[in-house]
Protein backbone atom coordinates (compact mmCIF):
# COMPACT_ATOMS: atom_id res chain seq x y z
CA UNK A 1 0.00 0.00 0.00
CA UNK A 2 1.27 3.47 -0.87
CA UNK A 3 1.13 6.10 1.88
CA UNK A 4 1.77 9.83 1.42
CA UNK A 5 3.41 11.20 4.55
CA UNK A 6 2.82 14.87 5.37
CA UNK A 7 5.60 16.91 6.99
CA UNK A 8 3.51 17.23 10.18
CA UNK A 9 3.41 13.43 10.45
CA UNK A 10 7.20 13.36 10.25
CA UNK A 11 7.33 16.06 12.96
CA UNK A 12 5.11 13.88 15.18
CA UNK A 13 7.39 10.91 14.60
CA UNK A 14 10.50 12.94 15.43
CA UNK A 15 8.94 14.34 18.61
CA UNK A 16 7.81 10.94 19.86
CA UNK A 17 9.38 7.91 18.19
CA UNK A 18 7.69 5.69 20.80
CA UNK A 19 4.19 6.98 19.94
CA UNK A 20 1.78 5.46 17.44
CA UNK A 21 2.94 7.62 14.56
CA UNK A 22 6.62 7.09 15.36
CA UNK A 23 6.03 3.34 15.62
CA UNK A 24 4.19 3.32 12.30
CA UNK A 25 6.97 5.23 10.55
CA UNK A 26 9.75 3.19 12.13
CA UNK A 27 8.30 -0.30 11.85
CA UNK A 28 6.04 -0.61 8.82
CA UNK A 29 8.33 0.12 5.87
CA UNK A 30 7.96 -3.51 4.77
CA UNK A 31 4.17 -3.17 4.68
CA UNK A 32 3.75 0.34 3.28
CA UNK A 33 5.50 2.27 0.54
CA UNK A 34 5.97 5.79 1.91
CA UNK A 35 6.06 8.98 -0.15
CA UNK A 36 6.60 12.54 1.00
CA UNK A 37 7.24 16.02 -0.31
CA UNK A 38 10.61 16.80 -1.87
CA UNK A 39 11.17 19.73 0.51
CA UNK A 40 10.78 17.62 3.67
CA UNK A 41 14.36 18.17 4.84
CA UNK A 42 14.09 21.93 4.35
CA UNK A 43 10.86 21.99 6.38
CA UNK A 44 12.47 20.04 9.21
CA UNK A 45 15.48 22.36 9.27
CA UNK A 46 13.22 25.41 9.13
CA UNK A 47 11.37 24.25 12.27
CA UNK A 48 14.24 22.52 14.08
CA UNK A 49 14.41 25.07 16.92
CA UNK A 50 10.67 24.72 17.51
CA UNK A 51 11.01 20.91 17.55
CA UNK A 52 13.79 21.21 20.13
CA UNK A 53 11.73 23.56 22.29
CA UNK A 54 8.58 21.42 22.16
CA UNK A 55 10.35 18.10 22.74
CA UNK A 56 13.07 19.14 25.16
CA UNK A 57 15.52 17.15 23.02
CA UNK A 58 18.90 18.47 21.97
CA UNK A 59 19.70 19.37 18.38
CA UNK A 60 21.72 16.15 18.07
CA UNK A 61 18.86 14.05 19.44
CA UNK A 62 16.43 15.64 16.97
CA UNK A 63 18.92 14.90 14.20
CA UNK A 64 19.18 11.22 15.16
CA UNK A 65 15.38 10.86 15.33
CA UNK A 66 15.03 12.60 11.97
CA UNK A 67 17.65 10.42 10.31
CA UNK A 68 16.20 7.21 11.72
CA UNK A 69 12.76 8.06 10.36
CA UNK A 70 14.08 9.18 6.97
CA UNK A 71 16.16 6.02 6.78
CA UNK A 72 13.11 3.87 7.54
CA UNK A 73 11.13 5.70 4.88
CA UNK A 74 13.90 4.96 2.40
CA UNK A 75 14.57 8.60 1.56
CA UNK A 76 18.04 9.15 0.09
CA UNK A 77 19.19 5.97 1.81
CA UNK A 78 22.92 6.31 1.22
CA UNK A 79 23.16 9.96 2.28
CA UNK A 80 20.87 9.40 5.28
CA UNK A 81 22.80 6.32 6.36
CA UNK A 82 26.12 8.16 6.37
CA UNK A 83 24.68 11.21 8.14
CA UNK A 84 22.97 8.95 10.70
CA UNK A 85 26.24 7.21 11.55
CA UNK A 86 27.96 10.57 11.97
CA UNK A 87 25.20 12.02 14.18
CA UNK A 88 24.96 8.86 16.26
CA UNK A 89 28.71 8.87 16.90
CA UNK A 90 28.57 12.53 17.90
CA UNK A 91 25.72 11.91 20.35
CA UNK A 92 27.40 8.90 21.92
CA UNK A 93 30.27 11.20 22.84
CA UNK A 94 28.13 14.11 24.07
CA UNK A 95 24.65 13.17 25.23
CA UNK A 96 22.21 10.40 25.92
CA UNK A 97 20.13 9.72 22.76
CA UNK A 98 16.33 9.51 22.91
CA UNK A 99 14.71 6.11 23.48
CA UNK A 100 13.91 4.76 20.05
Amino acid sequence: MKIIVDTNIIFSGILNTDGKIGDLLMNSHEIFEFYTVTYLRQEIEKHKEKLEKISGLSSDQIEVSKLQILNQLGLDFRKVSLAFSTAKAKISRNAKPPQI
